[in-house]
């Protein structure tokens, strides 16, 4: 295939050099995508590889100073000097070449080999971090995957509708039972690939990372268990399925019903165990993704069903003192970071096409931060609606 010319040495220098530029001083915002993914641009910017820029801005100090401490010595800016001189066009030419080979013999002797020790310290560390941040990059997509799959087929709706819904040996008499499938929950596929053939790598990450992705995982097979849990569990038919959520209703619901359903209870949990898997998802990839488009993105796909499952436990386990308490803490936070969420896309990045994903699904994380407390998230003026927010998007892109 044909190419064009090829820049001269001097010009790739000098882009070279612009680009390193850019990648050492370009606010984030102003980063395009192709830049934010590039291994080069990472390397200067990332915060997961912040140790080997150390590394290497150290090695590029100690080369410097050791050229300076050798050449000192020898006179060297002293030759610089004397060739300002009118004396040194008297010097022979021979004597002047034989005078700089010297110093040639003398830079080759004991400057040379600096320079690939030099260069092997920064590639190693430029191969590491491309290294780390490709473990970052694997845990990154397969969290924000499995988060973007459950919130596609919004589990957190559907667990509720299931919970809510009459079991099935109440829907029918005993004539016109259909014939039940079979309750075994069984799974054969591998959902987490990166975690099971990876986790070693973890321990390139930060302790605060790694405790999220531990705990996003360890809560996702959680659910698992759970689901076959609540498969073995027969539902009572007397069982009532609304939530104990009235303070009133509690005393009859318990004369009524004095033992807890299991099936009911075993739903409540794994909703409740799913809730804490988004929630540890979100935090890792807030961690993990420092692109700031698509991380505002998967941080409101993930809270869609986060907030969802949050809705319910708070008026499940309203009489439960422990959950209960540990839920309404998280409250604050919630409504600190999610009206910063909204502001920072609709506001903020409104008109910028790489947020246009982001900026779509504001409204629907308005409805589920609604059903949790009663309001809309708090916005200058009022909260745009779903035809506003489809206008502002129409115009980004």
């Amino acid at each position: 295939m044909a190419t064009g010319p090829q820049p001269g040495l001097f010009l790739s220098v000098v882009r070279a050099w612009a680009t390193l530029n850019r990648a050492r001083r370009l606010p984030d915002v102003e980063l395009s995508a192709a830049e934010s993914a590039s291994t080069f641009f990472r390397f200067f910017r990332s915060k997961h590889v912040s140790d080997f820029r150390i590394i290497g801005a150290t090695a590029t100090l100690v080369l410097l100073v050791y050229i300076v401490l050798i050449l000192a010595p020898f006179g060297v800016l002293d030759a610089l000097i004397a060739t300002t001189k009118p004396e040194f066009a008297a010097i022979p030419h021979s004597a002047l070449a034989a005078r700089f080979l010297e110093y040639i013999k003398f830079v080759l002797t004991y400057i040379g080999p600096a320079i690939p020790i030099y260069g092997a310290v920064l590639a190693w560390a430029y191969l590491s971090a491309s290294a780390r941040l490709g473990i970052v990059d694997l845990f990154a997509c397969e969290i924000s995957t499995l988060c973007r799959v459950g919130s596609v087929f919004d589990i957190g709706r559907r667990y509720m509708e299931r919970y809510d819904a009459v079991p099935l040996e109440e829907e029918h008499t005993a004539e016109e039972k259909p014939t039940r499938a079979p309750t075994t929950f069984v799974s054969q596929e591998e959902y987490f690939p990166v975690f099971a053939n990876n986790s070693k790598d973890l321990e390139q990450l930060e302790s605060a990372i790694v405790n999220d992705i531990t705990a996003f995982y360890t809560y996702m097979k959680a659910t698992r268990d759970s689901q076959r849990n609540l498969a073995q569990i027969k539902p009572s038919p007397a069982a009532k399925a609304g939530p104990r959520t009235s303070d009133a209703g509690t005393e009859a619901k318990t004369q009524a019903n004095p033992e807890p359903d299991p099936w009911h209870d075993a739903m409540a949990n794994m909703i409740y165990v799913t809730f804490l898997a988004f929630e540890s998802g979100r935090k890792a990839i807030e961690h993990l993704i420092e692109y700031e488009p698509t991380a505002a993105e998967n941080k409101i796909v993930i809270l869609l069903t986060e907030l969802k499952c949050y809705s319910f436990l708070l008026r499940h386990f309203r009489q439960d003192q422990l959950r209960y308490s540990r839920l309404r803490q998280r409250e604050q936070n919630y409504k600190i970071e999610v009206p910063e969420l909204c502001r920072a896309v609709v506001l903020d990045h409104g008109a910028d096409k790489d947020w246009c994903t982001a900026l779509l699904t504001v409204p629907e994380l308005g409805r589920r931060y609604r059903e949790a407390f009663d309001e809309l998230p708090p916005f200058p003026g009022q909260f745009p609606s779903d035809a506003q927010i489809e206008e502002m998007a129409w115009r980004a892109s």
